[in-house]
Order: structure tokens, then C-alpha cells, then sequence
């Protein structure tokens, strides 16, 4: 068994992060592949796709996650780590990002912890960039 360092609800929830950004990832490069006009993409499959890492239908198919850029959604994944591992240090972030360089792993730590100030609370559904209706 593998030892993480972290507590298992933190790991949990950092890899249910990464779940996420990695559909969303699919998503973006289906986008910009082209997909045919009756086939399913990522997208369509999203809601199946998250629901087991606690993601509702809803939330999945929230129209402001599609209109967001890829930086975007890399600083909301790395804001989420900050926020359940405040500790967390820049080879954790450049690995949960997919293997970024560390300089880029400190800029979307930088970000990140600026959308937080701003009052990024995923877990009170709150995003400063998202109009609340």
C-alpha cells in the first residue's frame, strides 16, 4: 500500500480533484479536435463520469466550468488542494497538475491563492468568477 503523507480524506479529495480536471482536460481537447456532429463526447458523459467522486448531475453540467479557460480550471484544482492541504508544496501541485515544471506550479499557486482571497469556498459553492443566481 502506498503511503501518501497526507490523511485519507485529504487524498481522496485530491484525487477526486484531478478526476475532474482530467474530464475537463478530455473535454477541452475534444473541442479542439472537432468533434462529429452525432457522436457523444466527454461532455456528454461527464455527469456518469464524476458521479463517483461526489459530483451531482448538476455540478457537472454546469454551464460556467465549460466557459472556463484551462488556466482557469488548473487554479480552481490547485486552489482546492491549498484549500484541503494548506501545506501542500510546489512537486504536489506540479504533479497534480499533470507534470508541470515547478515555476509553473508557483505561478498557479500564486493564482490560486489569490482566488481564494477573493473568496473561492468550493465547499460553500462559491466562485467570485461564476455570477451567483
Amino acid at each position: 500500500m502506498k503511503r501518501w503523507g497526507m490523511a485519507y480524506s485529504q487524498v481522496r479529495r485530491q484525487r477526486r480533484e484531478l478526476a475532474i480536471y482530467e474530464v475537463w482536460l478530455a473535454h477541452r481537447e475534444e473541442i479542439e479536435k472537432g468533434l462529429k456532429k452525432d457522436d457523444v463526447g466527454v461532455l456528454d458523459r461527464l455527469p456518469v463520469l464524476l458521479a463517483p467522486h461526489g459530483v451531482t448531475v448538476e455540478q457537472a453540467r454546469a454551464p460556467a466550468l465549460a466557459d472556463m479557460s484551462m488556466v482557469q480550471l488548473k487554479t480552481r484544482v490547485v486552489a482546492r488542494l491549498l484549500l484541503a492541504t494548506p501545506q501542500i508544496d510546489g512537486a504536489e501541485i506540479a504533479a497534480a497538475l499533470g507534470g508541470e515544471s515547478p515555476s509553473t506550479a508557483s505561478t498557479y499557486r500564486k493564482a490560486a491563492e489569490e482566488l481564494i482571497g477573493r473568496g473561492y469556498n468550493p465547499e460553500a459553492g462559491f466562485d467570485p468568477d461564476i455570477s451567483q443566481e
